[in-house]
């Protein structure tokens, strides 16, 4: 090839790169006009002392705290935490059932949720964030479907929580799992570095990714994981349930979840002493399973049978329950239970994605509902 040639092809290349590259600048700054960064971008999670994982702060469009705001406001009326319950997972950040709260009460509220938090870390955060925002109210999310194991995890993998330990209990050894999916730059997946880098900068990337088309495979891939799972179909409704996880994780016949019970008791205490100091109103909100919302239209649909993990996760989450109840009424706490609304609302509405555990956005919506209810009253 003569050279002048080869330099032609290669300022053609050169130029189709520029090009491109300008296009997709471009397509980045105009998706961004039209959607939330945060309900797109990848955060960075680090570790923390304390906490055992948080988001980096300011990274995937978090506040200056890691955590799932717009910013940081100097105080706020209403603060809510939780797990990724409250974070607000399988919906935007609007949709979330702290967001939806700010809107049905017209009080500034600020989200402390994420994904693989339990009462040890609500605690801290009640007393190391969430009482510096001077709020009138505080409403801390437990979920039934994991909040226990969290628990054990961080008092037993962390040494920062070791006086909460039981004694002759041996622990998981583990630290608190992140639930969000955080590979290692270049790890495990093809072109994992790339993919990192673009999950975390790139909301046109997410965009893509995240597409309903790739439901089907998720799916697909959750099964391969899961093999506890159980499809639930009602006329022209299907969804997904997971009883495997509930019946591991809210077995009361494991020492472990008897502990977790005994240190979340503890820690719901402590938060109480220390909201009463601040003069803050606090709240318990507990979070039901997706089985458990389900549960009736499974026993009018003669489903319960038709997994070996339903009625076991069922009877285990209905005893504890019980169980944290009968603690909060005798502890004079006061607890806000969304049960039978989701209960009655999932007979006719979509309040769950299909293929998730988290609540869709009208289910968080409905959380909020009665979470504004309890703070009318």
């Amino acid at each position: 090839m003569p050279a002048s040639h080869a330099i032609n092809w290669l300022v053609g290349i050169g130029l189709l790169v520029i090009s491109s590259a300008g296009s997709l600048f471009v397509a980045e700054f105009g998706v961004r006009l039209f959607v939330d960064p945060v309900d797109y971008l990848l955060p960075v999670v680090v570790q923390d002392p304390m906490l055992g994982h948080r988001m980096a702060g300011g990274t995937g469009g978090h506040d200056e705290w890691g955590f799932r705001n717009y910013e940081l406001p100097g105080s706020a009326e209403i603060v809510a935490i939780g797990d990724s319950m409250t974070y607000g997972i399988s919906a935007r950040a609007s949709e979330s059932w702290p967001a939806i709260l700010a809107q049905l009460t017209g009080r500034t509220t600020y989200n402390i949720g994420l994904g693989g938090y339990g009462p040890l870390q609500y605690f801290y955060l009640l007393r190391e964030r969430a009482l510096t925002l001077k709020p009138k109210a505080a409403v801390v999310g437990f979920y039934f479907g994991n909040d226990l194991v969290d628990v054990v995890k961080l008092a037993y993998g962390n040494d920062n929580w070791a006086r909460y330990r039981i004694a002759g209990l041996n622990g998981t050894g583990e630290q608190g799992g992140v639930v969000i999916d955080q590979p290692e730059i270049g790890g495990g997946r093809l072109l994992g570095g790339p993919r990192s880098y673009l999950a975390r900068h790139s909301v046109l990337y997410r965009l893509a990714t995240s597409l309903p088309v790739l439901d089907r495979f998720r799916t697909v891939n959750t099964a391969s994981t899961d093999p506890g799972l159980f499809v639930f179909s009602m006329g022209d409704r299907t969804t997904i349930l997971f009883p495997g996880q509930g019946r591991l994780r809210m077995d009361i016949d494991n020492p472990q979840i008897e502990a977790a019970l005994t240190i979340t008791e503890r820690a719901l205490l402590e938060m109480k002493d220390v909201s009463t100091k601040a003069n803050v109103g606090l709240y318990f909100l507990l979070l039901p399973t997706k089985e458990l919302v389900y549960a009736d239209l499974l026993a009018e649909h003669h489903q319960l049978a038709a997994s070996p993990d339903l009625e076991p996760a069922l009877r285990n989450e209905r005893e504890i329950r019980k169980r944290l109840f009968a603690f909060l009424e005798a502890s004079h706490l006061t607890y806000i239970d969304p049960l039978p609304a989701m209960t009655s609302a999932v007979r006719d509405h979509e309040i769950y994605p299909f293929n998730d555990g988290h609540p869709n956005g009208a289910g968080y919506r409905l959380i909020a509902e009665q979470v504004a209810g309890a703070l009318r009253d």
